[in-house]
């Protein structure tokens, strides 16, 4: 699971800069993960302020959201090329069936 540039799966950043998206807090998790205490984790989770909680979890849905835009625009990028590939295609067939039928370029 990547969260905020951090791989929790592995304990390591992932180098991935996200400009203008403030980075969000993975110390619960890193915490699990490392093996601290359950209860000493809920216990710092409910010391933290509902406000304080509800921006971790806007900032999770910003970074997934920038996540899925990236993923679309590069899918949208890619069917872009193959539009321009075939579109140079076509082009080329039909001045090629031009040629042919009408003797002229």
């Amino acid at each position: 699971m990547r969260v905020s540039g951090f791989d929790l799966e592995n304990l390591k950043p992932t180098y991935q800069l996200l400009i203008g998206i403030p980075g969000r807090s993975n110390a619960f998790s890193i915490s699990k993960k490392l093996g601290l205490s359950p209860s000493i984790i809920k216990r710092a989770q409910t010391l933290l302020k509902d406000d304080q909680i509800h921006v971790e979890e806007l900032l999770k849905n910003i970074y997934d959201d920038k996540l899925w835009i990236e993923k679309e625009k590069q899918e949208i990028e890619k069917n872009s090329n193959q539009i321009t590939l075939l579109r140079k295609s076509l082009e080329e067939k039909q001045r090629s069936f031009d040629e042919k039928r009408f003797g002229y370029s």
